[in-house]
């Protein structure tokens, strides 16, 4: 796949023509093809016409291709031999298929159009000795190829649109009450899917390291807790003196 830019806006959809000398090639095989009186075969002509016209099927072709992003785009190739280039691209402007082709009918006898597998058949005997004229057109076989690539392409993203819907917006179940309790409900569902993502958010087997220091620090501060609690004990324990034996203690007097 390769990207070009083919306009300003790359995005127009559908078909578009980029210059005026493969217009002018186009035209000059409609001409080609209404002046004839072949019957033209393995042509995919839209319904009510005989002849291949490049200016009925463009019409047919922008309408069936009204809601495609992707475009089918006709450039001059190369003008002294007549031949077109005819580009499948997507919305983004990546080129997904290309053909050069020369847009001008084979008109002749049914050998001369269709050329026989084996000249010493008999159906090849046969068909030399049909006096009418014949005619093709592959211009219509490349750009039949190229419809259906762009349709293929349409679907594709319309698909994957689809697809990016239902992963960016979760459907909530909604609950049959209604009003205010409905509103209550969601609120407590919401709740619920909250503190269900924070349990799955603290991973347990990143805490198992610190639980031996949670077991030190309490045994600690209960020890610590325990030698306070012993030295109150002993001091309100502690045997005092009576106030008359201090007095007397102090006087000397016994």
């Amino acid at each position: 796949m390769e990207i070009k830019v083919h306009s300003s806006n790359p995005s127009f959809g559908g078909l578009k023509i980029l210059s005026k000398d493969a217009e002018k090639i186009l035209k000059k095989a409609d001409r080609i093809v209404k002046s004839s009186n072949a019957t033209f075969l393995d042509v995919n002509i839209p319904e009510g016409h005989k002849k291949p016209l490049w200016s009925v099927l463009s019409e047919h072709l922008s309408k069936r291709q009204t809601n495609n992003k992707n475009n089918i785009l006709i450039d001059i190739f190369d003008k002294s031999k007549q031949l077109l280039s005819v580009v499948v691209t997507d919305i983004k402007g990546f080129v997904h298929k290309k053909w050069t082709i020369n847009p001008m009918p084979v008109i002749g006898k049914y050998n001369e159009v269709i050329p026989p597998a084996d000249n010493l058949s008999y159906t090849a005997y046969y068909h030399s000795l049909d006096p009418k004229t014949y005619g093709k057109s592959k211009f219509f076989d490349v750009i039949d190829s190229a419809e259906a690539e762009a349709d293929v392409l349409n679907q594709k993203l319309t698909e994957s649109m689809r697809k990016a819907k239902k992963n960016e917006y979760p459907r909530i179940k909604k609950s049959k009450k209604s009003g205010v309790q409905s509103k209550k409900a969601e609120r407590s569902a919401l709740k619920k899917q909250r503190e269900a993502a924070l349990k799955k958010a603290s991973v347990p087997h990143v805490q198992r390291p610190f639980e031996g220091m949670k077991e030190i620090l309490s045994r600690t501060i209960s020890e610590s807790q325990s030698t306070k609690t012993s030295t109150k004990t002993q001091n309100k324990t502690r045997n005092r003196l009576p106030r008359k034996l201090k007095k007397e203690l102090k006087t000397g007097k016994f």
